[in-house]
C-alpha cells in the first residue's frame, strides 16, 4: 500500500513539473507573439510615414516644376509657402507640406566674416540675444571652414574640420558657439547653394534682416544704404504680406496670390536705371562730379550679391495621422553637382577636367523629427 502511494505521489509531482514547463512555454509563446505584433505595429506605422513622407517630398518636386517661369522665384509662385492646390488633394487629409526657399538664407560656406559679424551685430539689436560675440562666431565659422580669421579673435589650438559644412547641426560642434546661439541662428543660415564665388541671396524671398545686413555692408554712405533698404522692402511688403495672408487663411481660395505681380526679375538686375525706377528712387546715376551717384553705386555692389532665382529648396512635411501629428520631415531639394561621364564599350568615360552636370531636384538632406 505504502509503496502504491509513494508512485502515486511520485506521478503527481512529474505532471506538476510537466505543467509548470507547459506554462513558462505557453507565456514564453505568448510575450514572442505580443512583441511579434508590437514590432509588426511598429514597421507598418514606419511604413505609413515612409511612405508619407516619399509622396511629400514627389509632390513637393511638382509643385517646384510647375514653376511657369524657371528663371524668376518669388512668394507668388505656384510652390511657395504652402502650394496652390494642395489642400484641394487626397493627400493633404495625411500629411501637411510646406516649401520655402533655401536660397532667402546665407550660406556659411561662403559668407563673407565682415557680413557675418554685420548680421550677427544685427540680430542683436532685434529680438534675438545671442550670448557668443559677434567677432567669435563669425571667426569661428571661416575657420572650421579652414579659412583665415581677420577680426575674430585667434582659433589657433583649437580643432576644426578645414573643409565647408555638410549640416548646420555643425555649429554645435563648435565649442566657442553657446549652443542656444547655435539654434537661434539656424532658420536664417544654409549649408546649400554655390560653393564658390560671392555668397548670392534671391532678392524675392531673402528675409529682411539678411538683406539689410547685406546693404548695410556695402561700401557707401549709411543715410544712402538705409534709403535703397527701406526702398526695396516697401517694393516687396505687397508680395509677402499677400502671400502670407494666402497662406494663413482657410478660407484663401486657389488663384488668391495669381494677381502679384511685385517681383524682381532678370532685366532689374542687369539695369541700374530700371531698378531704381521698380524700387521708386529717383534716377539720378551721375554725382555732382560726374562719377557714379551714391545710390546707383550701391546697387551696383547689391548685384554682385543677389539673384532672382532659386535652385534649392527646404520641404517640411508634417504628418496628419491619428497618433503621429508630431511627427515631422525635414529635406532640402536642389541640384546635385556631379562629373559628366558618358558610357563606352570598355567602361564608363569621365568627361573633361571642369566639366561637371548638375542634377536638378535632387534630395540632398533628410532629417525626421518627433516634437
Amino acid at each position: 500500500m505504502r509503496k502504491y502511494q509513494y508512485h502515486q505521489g511520485s506521478v503527481l509531482i512529474l505532471f506538476l513539473w510537466v505543467m509548470i514547463l507547459l506554462s513558462l512555454f505557453a507565456v514564453s509563446i505568448a510575450l514572442r507573439t505580443r512583441l511579434a505584433t508590437k514590432i509588426e505595429g511598429y514597421e507598418m506605422n514606419q511604413f505609413e510615414l515612409s511612405y508619407d513622407y516619399l509622396t511629400a517630398v514627389n509632390l513637393a518636386r511638382y509643385f517646384i516644376d510647375s514653376d511657369q517661369d524657371s528663371n524668376v522665384d518669388h512668394p507668388g509662385d505656384v510652390w511657395c509657402g504652402a502650394p496652390r492646390g494642395f489642400k484641394e488633394m487626397e493627400f493633404s487629409k495625411r500629411f501637411g507640406l510646406e516649401i520655402t526657399d533655401e536660397e532667402s538664407k546665407i550660406n556659411i560656406n561662403i559668407a563673407s566674416e565682415p557680413f557675418l559679424i554685420n548680421f550677427f551685430d544685427l540680430l542683436k539689436t532685434k529680438k534675438y540675444s545671442l550670448k557668443t560675440n559677434s567677432k567669435k562666431i563669425a571667426g569661428s565659422i571661416i575657420a572650421w571652414r579652414g579659412g583665415s580669421v581677420a577680426q575674430g579673435p585667434s582659433t589657433l589650438g583649437t580643432k576644426q574640420k578645414m573643409g565647408p559644412f555638410e549640416s548646420l547641426d555643425e555649429l554645435l560642434l563648435i565649442q566657442s558657439i553657446d549652443s542656444e546661439d547655435a539654434e537661434k541662428l539656424k532658420p536664417f543660415l544654409t549649408v546649400y547653394g554655390m560653393a564658390y564665388g560671392a555668397m548670392k541671396v534671391n532678392l524675392n524671398t531673402v528675409h529682411r534682416y539678411v538683406l539689410e545686413a547685406l546693404i548695410s555692408s556695402l561700401s557707401g554712405d549709411a543715410s544712402d544704404k538705409k534709403r535703397l533698404f527701406e526702398s526695396i522692402e516697401e517694393y516687396r511688403t505687397l508680395t509677402a504680406n499677400s502671400q502670407n495672408t494666402a497662406a494663413q487663411d482657410e478660407n484663401a481660395t486657389e488663384n488668391s496670390t495669381s494677381n502679384i505681380k511685385q517681383f524682381f526679375n532678370r532685366d532689374d538686375m542687369a539695369n541700374i536705371a530700371q531698378f531704381m525706377v521698380k524700387v521708386g528712387l529717383p534716377v539720378q546715376l551721375q554725382g555732382p562730379y560726374g562719377q557714379m551717384g551714391s545710390v546707383p553705386n550701391l546697387i551696383r555692389q547689391l548685384f554682385y550679391y543677389v539673384k532672382v532665382n532659386s535652385d534649392y529648396f527646404h520641404v517640411e512635411v508634417r504628418s496628419r495621422l491619428p497618433g503621429k501629428e508630431s511627427f515631422v520631415l525635414e529635406t532640402v531639394l536642389g541640384a546635385r553637382v556631379i562629373p559628366r561621364f558618358r558610357v563606352t564599350p570598355i567602361g564608363v568615360s569621365f568627361g573633361q577636367t571642369g566639366k561637371m552636370v548638375a542634377i536638378p531636384l535632387e534630395i540632398l538632406s533628410w532629417q525626421e523629427r518627433v516634437f
